[in-house]
C-alpha cells in the first residue's frame, strides 16, 4: 500500500515536470515575441503611428419615473442645461419611448495622443509577467522533479524545493502593481511607479509555507519511526 502511494506521487511528479517543460517553452516563445515587439517600438520612427482616443456615451433618462411634473419642453430644456456643463463637444437629445436618450460624443477628449512608442510600456508590462512566470515554472519543475524521484514525500529535498517555490512567489505580490504602472504609463505617456500588495498572493504564499512546515514535521516523525524500527 505504501509503495503504491509512492508510485502515484512519482507519477504525478513526472506529469507535472512534463507540463512545466511545455509551459516553459510557450513562455520562452512569448518572451521572444515581446522582445522583438519592444525592439521594433524602439527603432521605429516616433511619428510612424499615432492615434487618439475619443468616447461616445448613451444615457436613457425618464423623468416621469421620478414623478417630475414638467412639460416635455421644460424637461428637454433642463437636460440641455445639465449637458451644457459637461466637457462633451456634441450632445444630442432624442425621445426613446417615454425616456430621453442623450447621445454624447466628445471629439475634444483630452487624452494624450499615443504613438508606437506607447506600446513599449505594454510590452514591458507583459514581459515582466512572462519572465516571472518562467522563473516560477523553473521552481515548479524542480519541485515536480523531486516528487518524481522521491522515495518519501517527507524527504528533505521535497521541503527544500517547496520552500524555494514559495520564495519564488514573493515578487508576484508586487508584480501586479508594477505592471499596472507600466500600462498606465503607456496610455498616458508618463510613467509613475505605484507599488501595491496582492493580498491573494500573500495568502497563497502563507499556505505554501504552512505546508512546508507540515512536511518538515512529517519528516521528523518518519525519522523517529525509522529509528524505532
Amino acid at each position: 500500500m505504501k509503495q503504491e502511494a509512492i508510485q502515484k506521487i512519482n507519477r504525478m511528479g513526472k506529469i507535472g515536470q512534463i507540463v512545466s517543460c511545455i509551459l516553459q517553452v510557450i513562455t520562452i516563445i512569448g518572451i521572444i515575441i515581446l522582445l522583438a515587439g519592444s525592439f521594433a517600438c524602439l527603432i521605429a520612427p516616433k511619428d510612424f503611428l499615432k492615434f487618439k482616443m475619443y468616447y461616445n456615451m448613451d444615457i436613457w433618462f425618464d423623468p416621469n419615473a421620478l414623478g417630475i411634473s414638467q412639460t416635455a419642453e421644460e424637461q428637454t430644456n433642463m437636460l440641455k442645461q445639465l449637458t451644457s456643463d459637461t466637457d462633451a463637444s456634441d450632445t444630442d437629445i432624442t425621445m426613446d419611448g417615454s425616456a430621453y436618450l442623450l447621445h454624447t460624443t466628445d471629439s475634444e477628449y483630452d487624452a494624450p495622443a499615443l504613438t508606437i512608442r506607447s506600446f513599449l510600456g505594454l510590452f514591458v508590462s507583459y514581459l515582466l509577467y512572462l519572465i516571472m512566470t518562467f522563473i516560477t515554472l523553473c521552481f515548479i519543475k524542480n519541485l515536480c522533479s523531486a516528487f518524481r524521484y522521491c522515495e518519501s514525500p517527507f524527504a528533505p529535498a521535497i521541503t527544500k524545493k517547496m520552500s524555494q517555490f514559495a520564495f519564488s512567489l514573493i515578487p508576484w505580490v508586487f508584480l501586479s502593481s508594477i505592471s499596472h504602472s507600466f500600462t498606465l504609463g503607456a496610455m498616458g505617456n508618463k510613467f509613475t511607479l505605484q507599488l501595491g500588495v496582492n493580498l491573494n498572493m500573500v495568502l497563497i504564499i502563507l499556505v505554501i509555507f504552512a505546508l512546508v512546515f507540515i512536511f518538515k514535521y512529517g519528516a521528523i516523525l518518519q525519522q523517529e519511526s525509522d529509528e524505532t524500527l
